[in-house]
């Protein structure tokens, strides 16, 4: 297998703050009373708003959580530092527009997400999807399938339509803190006809391989920095921390790649697009890096197509590699 020398580029250490036991222990235990404060009123409000009518609902949570993005503290200014690195000629108020209207997006689709059962019997009028001829085509070929995408529109919907379509969807993803947030997270993937794989499990490997063994889907969002491989790969002219495990699986199981997005209509509702496949890996021409970089690029494209529907407060950026001179700090 051929491989790029940039490979195995070493990412700078993170900062790390040496904190007594006592304050860890206690951070600990604030997080865990926080994360379960958190998933109780997770289920309060999915309780909720399965009462209210779904576009209202919509509308007004959109609305109120663009509105009070910009106190949202840290979030908030992480966008919009994260916005000016990436669209530095935009003027400010534009971006500032782009970071109310992410935030409002992450509003409508968490109301979406609490009435998904009301979405999947209107399916075909909330939900209009293109291209789905490409993943048939990918699954034809028998080994499987790998969409990737990126935190872009109502990803857990896309999860959703894509089972109630008919595809056979796995979705691989990290296993929250809180144990009771993973287990809400999981049984509501599992209500719409979609397997989660943990990623942290010490059987994700056979899981993943099953999946595609069974000519099944397994989704992958790959544009955040996440623990396991990785490689450096430029994201908006930035060398970004990005998982590698599609490429190195492309390579491994001859799977095909596909990209898949979905966002929203002016009318309402929800487009699902499913791109050409990628060329088959090919271990004579490809590697891992080439491949993850090939794939970023397309996620690129498609946040850089719809700016307001990406999650700008990840801090995408915040390893680099070694021989990374950057011109200004990234957050």
């Amino acid at each position: 297998m051929r491989r790029s020398a940039s490979a195995g580029a070493e990412a700078a250490p993170l900062p790390r703050r040496h904190r007594p036991l006592v304050v860890r222990r206690l951070r600990r235990a604030l997080r865990q009373s926080r994360d379960t404060l958190l998933a109780v009123t997770i289920v309060v409000l999915f309780v909720a708003l399965r009462l209210l009518p779904l576009r209202p609902a919509v509308a007004v949570t959109g609305a109120l959580v663009g509105a009070i993005a910009p106190w949202l503290g840290k979030s908030w200014r992480l966008a919009t530092a994260h916005l000016e690195l990436a669209f530095p000629e935009l003027p400010a108020e534009q971006r500032r527009a782009i970071a109310r209207a992410a935030f409002a997006n992450v509003g409508r689709s968490f109301v979406e997400v609490a009435k998904l059962a009301t979405i999947r019997a209107m399916l075909e009028r909330y939900v209009s999807v293109e291209g789905v001829e490409h993943m048939h085509a990918a699954l034809a070929e028998g080994n499987g399938a790998l969409a990737i995408t990126g935190h872009v529109g109502n990803w857990e919907l896309l999860a959703a339509a894509c089972a109630a379509i008919g595809l056979p969807v796995d979705v691989i993803g990290r296993r929250p803190h809180n144990a009771a947030l993973n287990h809400l997270l999981v049984a509501m993937r599992a209500r719409s006809g979609v397997t989660t794989i943990e990623r942290d499990s010490p059987h994700a490997g056979r899981a993943i391989l099953r999946t595609l063994r069974a000519n099944r889907i397994l989704a992958l969002l790959i544009d955040q920095d996440t623990r396991g491989p990785r490689v450096f790969v430029p994201f908006f002219r930035r060398p970004a921390a990005t998982p590698s495990g599609v490429a190195a699986l492309a390579l491994r199981t001859r799977a095909r790649v596909v990209a898949v997005f979905i966002h929203r209509r002016s009318e309402g509702g929800h487009l699902i697009r499913f791109l050409p496949p990628f060329p088959p890996a090919d271990a004579d021409r490809d590697d891992v890096q080439s491949l993850t970089n090939a794939y970023t690029a397309a996620i690129e494209a498609e946040i850089r197509a719809y700016p307001e529907e990406w999650v700008w407060w990840h801090r995408r950026w915040r390893r680099r590699p070694l021989a990374f001179d950057a011109p200004s700090p990234i957050p």
